[in-house]
């Protein structure tokens, strides 16, 4: 009987977007700079230090 649904097994539904995005995620291993998730931190702060 595995497999099979039960009264209790709720209704499939498509995940949402961040909640696929976390899946694909390896928390173990590094993204790299051609993974199109990574974010370059020190690009995105600039050279301002909010001084």
């Amino acid at each position: 009987m595995s497999g099979s649904p039960t009264r209790h097994d709720p209704p499939f539904r498509p995940l949402d977007p961040k909640t696929r995005l976390c899946r694909a995620c390896e928390p173990n291993e590094p993204i790299g700079p051609d993974d199109p998730r990574h974010v370059n931190f020190d690009e995105v702060r600039g050279d301002s230090t909010g001084v």
